[in-house]
Order: structure tokens, then C-alpha cells, then sequence
């Protein structure tokens, strides 16, 4: 990977080989996609003018991909500028054409990939380890989660951070449990100072010592605490103001759909305004904005399910602990990584999705050129099926907006890509509805056991 070295590295490269320049570097400048991490691929160019002796070797047989998928990756790459023209060739045979899928937005796109997947493993009997889905910012992966947990099909995130891990989600998931569960000490720490309330190490100790002799959850330590008047001056004006919101928002709970209860939290909490005066980065503030989103709209489905919020609250928790469960090398799950994450690896069936200008190549870029090469590493992940799904719409705001395809998809040769109709063949179609009456089944018995009879 000698195309991702810096120039201190290659300084002391220099310094270790010496007069003698007796060394060897293995690169391709085509996959140089950590320009952003301070890498520097200009670094093999200079190997020729510091080593005029340079012997290059180029390794162009592919022993992964099938030569459709090489012949597009060749394609897409040799728009750019190069160091080194090379062109990679397979003898694993011509292998089946790429699929590129239009759908109507992000949510279409997942449920279209597990529709095309369930269908293709049906077909092949390959196993779900043998499917990734590749995006280029971890943004993407949210839905896609979610439609996989909505079919509980196993997978697994590289690269990434799980949804339940980001400090938002944390947040406002606490702040459920405690509606649901007000002993949940571990909640009332977790958002008793989010947004700042100033109550500070020592008032938390005093609340901690209180509730060890009363023997009693941190929440009524807090609302004992405050009706005794034990904690004076602003740190007992706060403590009282958030044990009469908590009260307040308890009893109107009882008679609210857990989404609702959600949006009327993060209302009553300005918890958008108190992201936004603490992240004065706006991009980064409009990911934090895109996660609640995420979180709500999540929240919502389970809702329509005339799930409660303590039954909302059980599956986040379960889902989180599922996360973080290292389920080992060999378990059969669906990978999903940002195409960054996917360098060095290969999958059988590969899906990427988001394939439209403004996500790849990214519209916070000016360097076309990495991009197609990110889009490069994508291609050649694949062993022997590829499909690059386009959305006609995306989520920006909150709000779907139009967005063209990738200009990357029109570098790729004609002869070896199909772009089926927008609407999915007959096996597909076969398998959506199977899911959905299977799915119907599962809630209906549900329902049927849950009653007093």
C-alpha cells in the first residue's frame, strides 16, 4: 500500500535504504483514496526519479473478479491521470454483466437490495456472508440497518460506527428509558446535564449518597432532593425545573404514541438548538441533525406497529447489545462498510449504493479524480455479481430532494452493464411479497398472543 505512505514516511524510507537502494514497494496509485489522511501518492512517482534504476513490475492479472467487473473497473479508471497505465485481465471467465438499479429514494433502495439479495440467495444458495453493501458516507448505512433488523437478517457494520454508539442517539434513547423505566440510574446520568444544566460533580455526589440511604433510584433522590429544598442556589432551580418536565411528561406518555412522545422530548429539550450552538462546524451539526432524523423516523415505524414506548425502548436496547456482540469471522452475516473500509476486502455479491452526484463523487470534494478512484476500489471488491443502485431522490433536511446519477455510471462499457427496467423482475416481486406476508404473519400472531382471550 505504498501509494497511502506520507512524505515523512517516505523520507525515512530513504533514510533506511540508504546508498545501497536495495528495497522493495508494493502500491497502486489507482487505489490512493486517504489523500485526506495526509497521504501522498506522488510518492511512487518519485521512486523513479530518486531510484532512476527502478525496476517496475506490473501485476495485472486479477485472480478475484470476473473480466466483466475488471473490464468496467478498467473503464471508470482510465479517465484519470496515472503513474502507472496498467490493465487488469481475469481468466476466471466473462462472469454475468453488472445490474445498475433506479429506484425512487433511499428507502426504495433498501428494501430494493434485500429484495434482490433474498432473491439471489434463493437462486445460487450462496450464504449472507457472501453479500456486501458498500456507501460511500456512514450516513447511508442508517436505513439500510434498519430494513435489515425490519427482516432480521444478521449483519455486520466495518469501518463504522453502530447508530447506538453516536453521542445523539444516546442521548435521546436515555431519555426514553427514563420515561419508561425511572430507576434506570445508568439513563439519569446519561442526560441529567444534556443540555447543561450546571449540576455539577458535587451536587450529582450529593444526590448519589442520598439515594444509598434511601435506597432509592437516582430520579426520586433528585425529586425528593428538590421538594425538600436539600440542594439551594441555581443547581436546585435546575433540579426542580427537570423533575417537574420529567413529572409533567410521564403522565402525558401514558396517552402518546412513542413517536410523538420523541418529538414533543426533543421540542421541550431545544435539543436541535443546543446541537446547534455546540457544533459550530455546520456540516458536521447537519449529521448530528440527519441522526435524530434517523432516530425519529426509526422510532415512528415501530410506532405504526402499535409498539409501546417500553417496547420501543426494549428493541433499541436489544438492538444496541446485538451491535456490540463480536459474533466471529465465520458468522453468516451481511456486510455493510463505506467503501474507504472495503479496501483489501472482496465479496462475492456486492451492491453500492447512493450512486448519484453529490454522495459519489461527494459534492464536498473537488477531487474528482480520488472520488472515481474510491469508486474504483468499490468495483473491484466484487468476485462475481455487482449492482449500483441509484435513488431518484435523497434526504436533505428532512426533505427528499431530486438528484442526478453518478456521472461515474456513464464511464462504464455499454456492453457490459445492463440497466434493467425500473420496476423488479417477477422472482423479485415473488420474494417482496413473501416477506411481507411472512411479516404480517409475525404480527398477527403477535397480536394473537398478546391477548387475554
Amino acid at each position: 500500500e505504498y501509494q497511502d505512505t506520507n512524505p515523512v514516511q517516505y523520507s525515512m524510507m530513504r533514510a533506511l535504504v540508504g546508498i545501497r537502494a536495495r528495497f522493495t514497494v508494493v502500491g497502486d496509485d489507482d487505489q490512493s483514496i486517504y489523500r485526506f489522511r495526509g497521504a501522498r501518492p506522488e510518492n511512487l512517482a518519485d521512486l523513479k526519479t530518486d531510484y532512476p534504476e527502478l525496476e517496475v513490475v506490473k501485476l495485472e492479472q486479477n485472480y478475484r473478479s470476473t473480466s466483466r467487473i475488471l473490464r468496467s473497473a478498467n473503464s471508470v479508471i482510465e479517465r484519470n491521470t496515472r503513474l502507472y497505465e496498467k490493465t487488469l485481465w481475469s481468466a476466471l471467465g466473462e462472469g454475468t454483466k453488472l445490474r445498475v438499479i433506479n429506484v425512487p429514494d433511499d428507502t426504495a433502495e433498501a428494501e430494493r437490495v434485500i429484495t434482490m439479495m433474498s432473491t439471489h440467495r434463493i437462486r445460487s444458495g450462496d450464504r449472507w456472508s457472501d453479500y456486501a453493501i458498500l456507501y460511500r458516507s456512514n450516513h447511508q448505512a442508517r436505513v439500510i440497518e434498519q430494513a435489515l433488523r425490519a427482516q432480521n437478517i444478521a449483519y455486520r457494520m466495518t469501518g463504522g460506527r453502530s447508530f447506538f454508539d453516536r453521542a445523539e442517539v444516546k442521548d435521546l434513547v436515555a431519555y426514553l428509558r427514563l420515561l419508561a423505566n425511572p430507576d434506570d440510574d445508568r439513563a439519569f446520568l446519561r442526560i441529567i446535564n444534556v443540555p447543561r444544566r450546571e449540576l455539577g460533580p458535587a451536587t450529582l455526589q450529593r444526590l448519589g449518597n442520598y439515594a444509598q440511604e434511601r435506597h432509592c433510584a437516582l430520579l426520586q433522590a433528585a425529586q425528593e432532593a428538590s421538594s425538600l429544598g436539600m440542594i439551594g442556589g441555581r443547581q436546585g432551580a435546575e433540579l426542580a425545573r427537570f423533575c417537574n418536565w420529567h413529572e409533567r411528561l410521564s403522565r402525558t406518555a401514558a396517552h402518546m404514541r412513542p413517536d410523538h412522545i420523541l418529538a414533543e422530548m426533543i421540542s421541550e429539550l431545544a435539543y436541535r438548538d443546543w446541537i446547534a450552538a455546540t457544533t459550530p462546524d455546520k456540516p458536521r451539526a447537519d449529521r448530528k441533525f440527519k441522526l435524530i432524523d434517523d432516530l425519529m423516523d426509526w422510532t415512528r415505524r415501530l410506532a405504526e406497529d402499535e409498539r409501546s414506548l417500553e417496547d420501543v425502548v426494549n428493541h433499541f436496547s436489544l438492538v444496541d447489545m446485538l451491535d456490540k456482540q463480536d459474533s466471529g469471522d465465520e458468522a453468516d452475516e451481511v456486510q455493510l462498510a463505506t467503501l474507504h473500509a472495503s479496501k483489501g476486502l472482496e465479496f462475492r455479491n456486492v451492491f453500492i449504493v447512493g450512486m448519484v452526484d453529490g454522495i459519489l463523487p461527494h459534492e464536498n470534494t473537488d477531487d474528482v479524480d480520488e472520488e472515481r478512484r474510491l469508486f474504483y476500489v468499490g468495483i473491484t471488491r466484487a468476485q462475481t455479481t455487482l449492482t449500483l443502485m441509484v435513488p431518484r431522490q435523497i434526504k436533505r433536511g428532512g426533505e427528499l430532494v431530486d438528484v442526478p446519477s453518478s456521472r461515474f455510471l456513464e464511464e462504464l462499457p455499454e456492453t457490459d452493464v445492463d440497466w434493467p427496467d425500473d420496476v423488479a423482475d417477477a422472482a423479485e416481486q415473488q420474494a417482496q411479497k413473501a416477506r411481507q406476508i411472512e411479516a404480517l404473519r409475525a404480527r398477527f400472531g403477535a397480536k394473537q398472543g398478546s391477548g387475554t382471550g
